[in-house]
């Protein structure tokens, strides 16, 4: 008998690819999304106090989660008894690809209030004294397929913070990217540090035909 290949459980449809998304960044004092999704399976409509960013080159975008953990040992074992977690630190890093004013203000790490008011504004920024930076409410939305087997993913970061700047390289051969890590960190008020949902017309009940 072929056992395994008899009995294997997949489905290729949820294999997902993020090539299309919009990462979006507002100030911390602005509210968070409550409801991800319409009712129809689609994104809500950003707010409008939210900034899309612009491209991101194709590395994409990179949630990271460094699990710490210790172990405890007995003398009459070889391996760890139990392992024990002490922190969890999650990080969300992307490269963006559009050199505006957006991207530049965040670069300089000023709050959204003190960007530019157009995306393709003229801008003019300075580094100023060393401080820490602001806190941004950060939305990420991807979308993969199309029509009835279009998925929808939103991640949402409740009090994000730039934590490294990547270099920059001005050349001819390569367009002027910009590298940043977000740390994601617990939001006093809501108690909630990031959250992931999918959703999309794939996972929506099929309406029978009419007279069916």
């Amino acid at each position: 008998m072929a056992f395994v290949t008899d009995n294997i459980e997949t489905d290729n449809r949820l294999v997902l690819k993020h090539g299309n998304k919009i990462l979006a960044l507002a100030d911390y004092d602005e509210p968070p999304v409550e409801e991800l999704f319409t009712a129809e399976g689609e994104p809500s409509p950003l707010p409008a106090y939210f900034r899309q960013m612009g491209y991101i080159t194709t590395d994409g975008a990179t949630q990271g989660n460094d699990v710490s953990s210790t172990d405890t040992n007995m003398d009459q074992d070889v391996e760890p008894v139990r392992s024990d977690i002490e922190s969890i630190a999650r990080t969300l890093a992307v490269t963006f690809g559009e050199a505006n004013a957006w991207v530049n203000g965040l670069y300089h790490g000023l709050p959204v209030a003190e960007w530019a008011a157009s995306k393709s504004a003229a801008w003019d920024y300075t580094f100023g004294e060393v401080s820490d930076p602001p806190f941004y409410r950060l939305l990420l939305l991807t979308q993969d397929g199309t029509g009835s087997q279009t998925k929808y993913r939103v991640e949402q970061a409740y009090r994000a913070k730039v934590t490294n700047l990547g270099e920059r390289t001005l050349s001819r051969a390569d367009a002027e990217g910009f590298q940043f890590t977000f740390g994601l960190y617990k939001d006093p008020a809501t108690n909630m540090t990031y959250r992931r949902a999918q959703n999309g017309p794939f996972y929506l009940p099929v309406e029978p035909p009419v007279g069916g």
